[in-house]
């Protein structure tokens, strides 16, 4: 029991967080490599959820908590042992390189929906034809987001345009508007942490995986609320 407590606190699982997600030993365990070099990746098998940690460095003293768009359809064990695919690697990438005095402990991935698709597309479609989109988003994914939050000492914003897009869908509905808002207070109030890679055209965040020349940098409130789909 001694050691699972350590391996929480080393990975920031609180009690309230590890009721949403499970402790270390329900999570799908996996190494992964980041330009050659192993670390470990922890990943709720809960429904509702989404929620990854990756460990960064012995010893690190900052943790980024990153917010996707939804996670994908894979087998981890088919996984392990691979290079972590390009998105949380870029992202760890980018914060040691903007912030190379800093040391980190870990990443944290959270998404807006916790439904697992093979495709942003599909994602797309189900959000369509959704008589409840909240079902989508996980009825727990708000509160995991709100918890994480409060051990985040950078945060990150890596929607992408089709993120951007379904939030500016639903902000406009009248029964998830709500949701949009509540997930554009919790950022709001942490302005000073959070951070992009710019925008889109639409102002919407820009994928680690697009083209052309990314810097990281802080996003001020009035490109959050585009970001947010709340124009």
């Amino acid at each position: 029991m001694e050691i699972q407590a350590d391996l929480s606190q080393k990975l920031g699982l609180t009690d309230d967080i590890i009721s949403l997600v499970g402790h270390p030993n329900e999570m799908q365990h996996t190494t992964r490599k980041i330009y050659g070099v192993p670390h470990q990746v922890f990943e709720t098998v809960r429904k509702g959820v989404a929620y990854s940690v990756v460990e960064v460095e012995d010893g690190g003293l900052k943790n980024i908590v990153a917010i996707g768009l939804n996670p994908r359809h894979a087998d981890p064990d088919s996984q392990d042992g691979k290079a972590l695919e390009p998105a949380r690697r870029e992202i760890i990438r980018q914060f040691k390189k903007a912030k190379s005095e800093e040391t980190f402990s870990r990443l944290v991935m959270l998404d807006l929906f916790a439904t697992r698709t093979e495709t942003a597309g599909e994602l797309r479609k189900m959000v369509k034809g959704s008589d409840n989109v909240l079902d989508l988003v996980g009825r727990n994914n708000l509160t995991l987001l709100e918890l994480a939050l409060k051990d985040a000492d950078f945060i990150f914003l890596g929607f992408g345009g089709d993120g951007g897009a379904l939030l500016t869908r639903l902000a406009t509905n009248q029964e998830t508007q709500s949701v949009v808002k509540k997930f554009y207070t919790l950022l709001s109030d942490r302005i000073d942490d959070v951070y992009w890679l710019g925008g889109t055209k639409l102002g919407y965040p820009m994928h680690t995986g697009a083209h052309g020349f990314k810097t990281l940098r802080k996003i001020d409130r009035d490109e959050l609320r585009t970001a947010m789909g709340l124009l």
